[in-house]
């Protein structure tokens, strides 16, 4: 996802996370290129997201990726299939900023 400004990026996130079976989706095929090309050990697969990247690494660890684990840099862990993080079997880190305006405290 590219874009032109910030402007541009809040509105293509929002039109992402209208539909979070797609970004779900997408994250889960994503991993299965990794884990079929011959450039990486499909046994030792982490996803790293910032931001909105956040949100799309946590879509795909909640819908079962198979990955090692998941790094969150600035972005919150709320999600609505948070029940469903009882099938992902990997590490969560996240880092993120204690006086960041973009996501609550509570997250």
């Amino acid at each position: 996802m590219r874009d032109a400004n910030s402007e541009e990026a809040a509105k293509l996130a929002k039109s992402f996370y209208a539909y979070l079976e797609l970004m779900q989706a997408r994250a889960l095929g994503a991993v299965e290129n990794l884990r079929e090309s011959r450039l990486t050990a499909p046994g030792r697969l982490f996803a790293i997201g910032y931001c909105f990247g956040c949100a799309v690494v946590l879509e795909g660890a909640s819908g079962g990726a198979n990955l090692l684990g998941v790094f969150s840099i600035h972005g919150s862990l709320r999600t609505p299939h948070t029940a469903l993080m009882s099938k992902f079997h990997g590490s969560v880190l996240s880092l993120h900023g204690a006086d960041d305006p973009v996501v609550p405290h509570e997250d």
